[in-house]
């Protein structure tokens, strides 16, 4: 269906283009992704649209055209075009041993004192290998990719966009060039009120299309310009001028070096004339590539976008090329649109009800926990999943009591926690349906959890909550002090 979905897109190039008016040089393959006799990329598409058994099992080997690693040797290298079958355990084991320990290192470097959902977490699946530190898998892209979510965290980006998730309900972010998927998997698992564009060539497509779909199968897939609410949309690069929608986030990382000037040229002015909102920003990470006799994309985006910000690590060296916000207000965008992370929390209780069904729940006990980590946290949890088992909730009495006492438990708390994974379970719905009862009268906000391993929320828990935000204290109180300023 993906691979269908991506030769499909590939076939319609030329058509759409003549149709359209669509200048060449920006919808054709150009500079390092030319599709000419010396680019190894044609044949590995080719390659990896055949979706067999090894391929799919292994999609992480094949990945290299976007990275430059070979991740089954663990050392820069040309691409798999063939098979992996060279690699076997003991080959895999003995390049981690020789040659994965600095990538552990810088990783261990960057996350120390990270929170949890700031750790990009790769699954263990379709031929990812690592070193297992902590219940993470990590090597080089594990370490690339941290490094650009911590730009993402220190410089402020993603305090604005958990504010605007309390305000919104929903973010939009557009990444131009998604390579394999694997930043935007950390996106959408940190988001799940995430709507995720992606805009690429056809043929990188059936690899962010593959990893995102098979890794992600709850979540929705779009393919083409049509809105695809809190899911994964997939829209090639010669209909990018279609899309013509403002964005919260737009990212590029390493591609747009390697572009053609007319390409980084185009985007620039798609920027400038529909994705770049206000106080929307562009996050750009890319290397100097003059040296190879391609260019320097921020040398094309300096001329175009006014306001600019570079982005450093504190403690830490780039090593994936110079990081920069972009803007379209000539000030300098921390100023207005980026806040600061969310590191410490308010000095005032938090009383909270989680949702229950008169037994204790996996997600209900984690919720705890969670919260009982964060450091100088003061909340109480007015929830108590029990009641006298001599009370028969289905006599007058019995149910009257049960009422009480729940009403007791949720009169008093500035907010619900409704677990969508205690809702799953169909016995425990009319009891969750008597808590938000009670919280409704009584204007009590509600704020909503995906189940445990899940990124999004079922369309029936969404209808029934204020906003759905992330396992992540930050993002759940900020939700508690926005719903709670709204009502006075």
């Amino acid at each position: 269906m993906i691979a269908a979905r991506v030769l499909a897109m590939v076939d319609e190039r030329q058509g759409y283009v003549e149709r359209n008016g669509i200048d060449p040089g920006f919808a054709y393959p150009d500079a390092n992704w030319s599709l000419g006799s010396q680019n190894a990329f044609a044949a590995l598409f080719a390659r990896v649209a055949r979706c067999d058994q090894e391929v799919i099992g292994q999609l992480r080997a094949f990945t290299q055209v976007f990275t430059g690693h070979l991740l089954y040797e663990v050392r820069r290298g040309a691409p798999i075009l063939e098979s992996v079958a060279p690699y076997t355990d003991e080959v895999v084991a003995d390049a981690l041993a020789q040659r994965n320990g600095p990538y552990i290192e810088a990783w261990q470097r960057l996350t120390a004192n990270l929170p949890l959902r700031y750790l990009v977490n790769p699954p263990a699946r379709f031929g990812e290998i690592g070193h297992d530190v902590g219940g993470i898998i990590v090597n080089h892209d594990t370490f690339a990719y941290q490094e650009r979510v911590n730009l993402l965290v220190e410089s402020g980006v993603v305090a604005l966009l958990d504010r605007l998730v309390i305000e919104r309900g929903e973010i939009k972010i557009l990444e131009i060039g998604a390579g394999w998927g694997g930043l935007a998997s950390w996106v959408k698992r940190a988001f799940p009120s995430c709507s995720y564009t992606i805009v690429d060539l056809p043929e990188c497509l059936l690899f962010s299309g593959l990893y995102l779909g098979l890794t992600q199968p709850a979540l929705s897939l779009g393919w083409g310009c049509d809105p695809v609410p809190f899911g994964f949309r997939f829209v090639p690069n010669y209909a990018a001028d279609a899309l013509q929608e403002p964005f919260d986030l737009i990212i590029n990382t390493l591609s747009m070096s390697e572009m053609s000037e007319v390409q980084v040229r185009h985007y620039a002015a798609l920027l400038k004339a529909h994705w770049l909102a206000l106080d929307g920003l562009f996050f750009e990470q890319n290397q100097d590539n003059r040296h190879l006799g391609f260019i320097r994309a921020r040398d094309i985006l300096a001329k175009e976008l006014p306001g600019q910000k570079s982005l450093t690590l504190p403690s830490h060296e780039l090593q994936k090329g110079m990081a920069t916000l972009w803007s379209l207000r000539s000030a300098d965008p921390s100023q207005a649109a980026i806040g600061e992370p969310i590191t410490e929390m308010q000095n005032e209780t938090y009383d909270l009800f989680l949702t229950h069904a008169w037994r204790y729940h996996e997600d209900w006990t984690r919720f705890g926990d969670m919260l009982d980590r964060v450091p100088d946290l003061s909340w109480r949890n007015f929830s108590v999943p029990w009641y006298d088992p001599a009370v028969d909730p289905n006599t007058e009495a019995g149910g009257r009591f049960i009422r009480q006492w729940l009403e007791s438990q949720i009169a008093p708390v500035a907010a619900v926690i409704f677990l969508d994974g205690v809702y799953a379970t169909k016995s425990a719905r009319k009891w969750l349906d008597l808590e938000l009862e009670i919280a409704r009268a009584r204007s009590i906000p509600v704020i909503g959890l995906a189940p445990v391993g899940q990124t999004e929320i079922s369309n029936e828990a969404r209808a029934l909550v204020d906003v759905a935000v992330g396992w992540d204290p930050g993002q759940i109180l900020a939700a508690v002090d926005k719903l709670q300023a709204a009502k006075t």
